[in-house]
């Protein structure tokens, strides 16, 4: 443990002791705070209280971190543990006579003989005072830091376990679902507006819905309970799971997680954080009323959605919650009735007291107090507890059989269990009630009750038979339980069966071989089968429970050898199962003509549902060219949905690509004869072109109305593209401007030469403009106020050409309007662009002027200027 923590630095450590204590009373501070809050935000919604208990939460982590920074980067750290120190240790004292000298301030030096000295230590403040309570937590800052590092590695190997386990579920013993509800997923996720894909899977492994996974999202339903309910039912707990995704509670459940794992000795960071998730769940609730529409027949769901219940991951999104009060006050709460609960102030009390009773242990007892706490109480000690031996029963006899359901619930189990027996295994079958038995090598199921007719309850107990147990070790078969032979008991594991399969090659059976050979009912006579079926494989125990766990048996092998699939890996088969392949879908394709390759062809076709009648049909919309991928890629696509054999009525031979591009752009036949009719036989290319500019009929129409009577596609095309509309061109015929060419259209468009801008050189005097001369004002930036601005300097009816080249050059009214003032009246327009270019300005020539150079025009001017004659 001292290497452990010579890894942290002394400031580290006294840092992080303070840290853990301060919390105590901070976090208390923040819940009594939040809680005030919630009593005046009472009538508020799920949504506000949810907010306000994470601002608690992130309030506790903040004002952890802060006190971390203050005490670790303040100066006087070094300078308390240092005093800590001093003030555990004696001063050390001579143990023989010794003479102290000193001097005193007037400079006399006194000698002092001393004798045998007592230890003198320095004097301790009072410990009910701050500075003892400071004192003794300095002294004891060491324990403080090792308890919390003790606990937070066991809260954050349990994070990492409910993690990984959540993966585990993930990936291990899912089925897929009917279509039906994978619809009933993407409706419910468009309403929300989630964009990512939500997995919908059965899973043998969950005895609840469970949402798990943030980047790719994943409903898991037990397996066979989503064909109990009702539609109703099963839309609400896909809503309430949705309503997770949605509100990204994945991601926010473990960043909270790792915060209780920080703060795991603190009452009020989980009183706060308890509330956070039963608010978190109310949220989804009223989301899921949203989405569902009736408040009753949700809570109607919650209710048998919670009967179902077994276990959940801690870290996946679960439908009906843990605690059945939680679940009941979730139900008054959708239902708007009265729910009793505890007052919050009530609960903010006792975890004050909490808290205060913990300062009190940690400081107000003697140090041996806590090492005694720990012997005495194994805070680590994990129990494995059996499955419930005792429960009641229900059974109704069928002929020479009955069927028995066995239930047990405890506190941590809900166990529901029917197997079928042999009446003449009981040792009777009561009418009145009394005991009564069931006796199997395994041991004895002992009854108490009655039957009514054909059918019967009572209580039932179970008590395992010693000697089959030491049989089953001396066969090799260790560590069996009182559980484990529970399953053994129904099952009807004997002496003969373990012979039986020793018989087979089997030598090595494990506890865990037989129990899963039990649960999954593997009997001789099913083992027998199966041997017989696959007696070319590689057959293990563990892949004999996972043939029966998918319903792989001798009919599923025939339904596949009489569809031609023979010599096919165990995998393959197992993956066509879990997949739905079965007889009749083998026949279906078989009606298309089409012949897979292989197993593995079918298993995609499947993935992708591709049918008979869809292969069929895309093999006469190509002309029988499809493949195995092109049939798959045309299912991706949704060319399903197109009717592929009206486009033979356009004239063309549409290739996979072509179609598959169709379906992308939504391009059908009768847009392909429209394109047609309007501009001629098109290739495929671009009427996916004209498809994805929006070309359609009244479009076109509304241009050749306008005189484009020969408008190509490109240029349509073209006018989509640079926003070209019947009111731009309509603007411009009324200046004057209705010969004009789709191109030249296009360019005006595009410099944005509209009808105002026309219009402002209309009015002052510039008429019919040749198009190509107004876009090349519109280029060069020449507007009618810069047409204005020589006017108004005396330069009337300036040609175009020649305002274009002023504005390129800069020339500007205000640029010869200075030379004028100067005494130029008429600068030559040719002259002012060379006065521009050769940068000769109005002060330039008053310059030369004083220099001497008078009485010279603008070109000699531009010409002293172009010699090197400056300032």
């Amino acid at each position: 443990m001292e290497n452990l923590f010579s890894l942290f630095s002394k400031e580290f450590q006294y840092a992080m002791g303070w840290t853990v204590i301060h919390s105590l009373w901070q976090a208390t501070f923040i819940a009594i705070l939040s809680g005030v809050v919630m009593i005046v935000l009472r009538k508020k919604t799920a949504q506000t209280r949810y907010i306000v208990h994470n601002f608690a939460l992130y309030g506790v982590l903040l004002a952890s971190i802060v006190t971390f920074s203050f005490y670790f980067n303040n100066k006087n750290t070094a300078i308390a543990q240092e005093s800590i120190t001093k003030a555990i240790t004696p001063i050390p004292t001579p143990k023989k006579s010794t003479k102290f000298s000193f001097e005193t301030p007037k400079s006399l030096k006194v000698t002092i003989e001393a004798g045998e000295l007592q230890p003198i230590v320095a004097p301790s403040p009072s410990p009910l005072s701050i500075d003892g309570m400071k004192t003794y937590f300095d002294a004891n800052i060491y324990f403080v830091v090792l308890v919390w590092l003790l606990g937070v590695g066991l809260f954050i190997l349990k994070l990492l376990g409910g993690i990984s386990y959540v993966y585990y579920l993930r990936n291990q013993h899912n089925f897929p679902v009917d279509e039906y509800w994978f619809e009933m997923v993407e409706g419910l996720s468009k309403k929300v507006n989630i964009q990512k894909n939500i997995a919908l899977v059965e899973s043998a492994l969950v005895r609840s819905p469970v949402v798990v996974g943030y980047l790719k999202p994943m409903i898991l339903f037990p397996i066979g309970a989503i064909n109990r309910l009702n539609p109703q039912e099963v839309e609400a707990i896909l809503a309430h799971e949705i309503a997770h995704v949605m509100r990204h509670d994945y991601v926010f459940n473990i960043i909270q997680s790792v915060i209780e794992a920080l703060l795991y000795f603190n009452p009020a960071v989980w009183w706060i954080s308890a509330n956070i998730r039963a608010e978190r769940e109310n949220c989804c609730d009223d989301v899921a009323i949203q989405l569902c529409g009736n408040s009753m027949a949700y809570a109607k769901s919650l209710v048998v959605v919670q009967e179902m219940q077994y276990y959940s991951a801690a870290f996946a999104m679960g439908f009906a919650g843990q605690r059945k009060n939680q679940l009941l006050l979730r139900v008054q709460r959708i239902l708007n009735q009265s729910n009793n609960k505890t007052n919050v102030m009530e609960k903010l009390i006792a975890t004050c007291l909490i808290v205060v009773g913990m300062v009190f242990i940690s400081y107000g007892g003697p140090k041996e107090l806590l090492p005694n706490l720990f012997d005495k109480t194994n805070f680590f000690e994990s129990t494995d507890a059996p499955l419930s031996m005792s429960g009641y029963w229900n059974a109704k006899i069928e002929g020479d059989e009955v069927e028995v359901s066995f239930q047990s619930k405890t506190a941590t189990s809900n166990w529901n269990s029917t197997h079928t027996f042999k009446k003449s295994e009981f040792s009777a079958l009561p009418t009145t009630e009394s005991d009564f038995t069931l006796t199997r090598e395994t041991g004895t199921m002992a009854f108490k009750g009655k039957f009514e007719g054909n059918e019967g309850y009572g209580k039932y107990t179970f008590s395992e038979n010693a000697d089959f147990k030491a049989y089953l070790e001396k066969e090799g078969i260790e560590g069996v339980k009182e559980s484990n032979m529970v399953h053994f008991f129904m099952s009807n594991i004997n002496r003969d069966y373990i012979a039986f399969l020793k018989q087979n090659g089997y030598k090595n059976i494990s506890k865990s071989n037989l129990q899963d050979l039990a649960i999954h009912g593997l009997t001789k006579e099913v083992l027998t089968s199966y041997f017989a079926t696959f007696k070319n494989q590689d057959l293990s125990l563990n892949k004999v429970v996972e043939l029966k766990i998918h319903g792989v048996n001798a009919k599923y092998k025939k339904e596949l050898t009489d569809a031609g699939y023979i010599d096919v890996p165990l995998e393959q088969i197992v993956e066509a199962k879990i997949h739905g392949i079965n007889g009749d879908y083998l026949k279906d394709l078989a009606t298309s003509g089409y012949k897979a390759s292989g197993l593995q062809e079918v298993i995609e076709f499947k993935i992708h549902g591709v049918n008979g009648t869809f292969i069929k049909k895309m093999m006469t919309a190509t002309n029988n060219k499809l493949d195995h991928e092109g049939i798959v890629e045309a299912k991706i696509h949704g060319l399903d949905k197109m009717d592929v054999e009206k486009f033979k009525t356009t004239g063309t031979d549409p290739t996979t690509e072509d179609l598959r591009n169709y379906s992308i752009h939504g391009v059908d036949a009768d847009y392909i004869n429209l394109l047609t009719s309007l501009f001629g036989k098109l290739e495929p290319q671009r009427i996916v072109e004209a498809k994805i500019h929006g070309i359609d009929a009244k479009f076109v129409n509304s241009y050749k109305d306008m005189g484009f009577k020969n408008l190509s596609l490109q240029k349509a095309i073209e006018f989509k593209i640079h926003g070209v509309t019947a009111d731009f061109v309509a603007s411009l015929n009324k200046m004057g401007y209705s010969d004009m060419s789709a191109s030249k259209v296009v360019e005006l468009k595009i410099h944005g030469a509209d009808a105002a801008f026309v219009k402002g050189f209309d009015d002052i005097g510039y008429k019919n403009m040749p198009i190509n001369k107004l876009v090349e004002f519109k280029i060069h930036g020449v507007t009618p106020a810069l047409v204005q601005s020589f006017e108004k300097i005396g330069y009337k009816d300036v040609p175009a050409n020649k305002l274009v080249e002023m504005k390129i050059h800069g020339v500007t009214g205000d640029f010869i309007k200075g030379f004028q003032d100067i005494g130029f009246k008429n600068v030559n327009l040719n002259v002012a662009v060379a006065l521009k270019i050769h940068e000769l300005t109005p002060q330039y020539i008053q310059d030369m002027k004083a220099k001497g150079y008078k009485d010279l025009d603008l070109d000699e001017y531009i010409n002293l200027k172009v010699r090197g004659f400056n300032k």
